[in-house]
């Protein structure tokens, strides 16, 4: 027998021969290194990804190849969401319209609460270059949430820690 090879396919005799593909069905083999990417990994990428995070974080926080995340992005149709800008005359959180005085500090929240409450939903949002902030995969609930500080936290709330700590018993 005479065997051909040329462009990845091999001939008998006239007969084409082409090795499995997973795209025709023809075969399982994966193209990020011999794995197949969860439902909860490609949730996370969506959650990411739809969060601002780029490529690379995702990648080191998932254990995924980047051009895995990349492709992945583009065959879903994934873009980052655009950060709304927001005016000087309303509350960052509420969107209430805010009364400013002259020669006195511009206002950006309505009350303490809604000050509160958007710092705590944005606590990265002051240093938006500082690496001290990173995102997280919670261990309990594979929640992405973001962490603050040196050592990353393992979960995204107490009742996560005591769901994973004691076995779903609250506290």
């Amino acid at each position: 027998m005479i065997y051909f090879h040329f462009h990845g396919s091999f001939s008998v005799f006239g007969t084409v021969l082409r090795p499995a593909c997973p795209v025709r069905g023809g075969g399982s083999v994966p193209q990020n290194g011999g794995r197949n990417m969860t439902d909860n990994q490609k949730q996370s990428i969506k959650e990411m990804r739809g969060a601002g995070i780029g490529y690379k974080k995702i990648s080191q926080a998932l254990d995924l190849p980047l051009g895995t995340v990349q492709s992945f992005c583009r065959r879903e149709n994934i873009t980052v969401v655009e950060a709304v800008a927001h005016d000087e005359n309303h509350c960052r959180q509420c969107g209430k319209t805010l009364i400013q005085t002259d020669r006195v500090k511009r206002r950006k929240f309505c009350s303490d609460e809604c000050r509160v409450k958007w710092w705590t939903e944005h606590p990265c949002s002051k240093n938006t270059g500082s690496k001290s902030c990173h995102a997280v995969i919670c261990e309990n609930c594979g929640k992405i949430f973001t962490a603050y500080g040196k050592e990353p936290r393992k979960y995204c709330s107490h009742k996560c820690y005591a769901e994973a700590r004691f076995g779903g018993g609250a506290l």
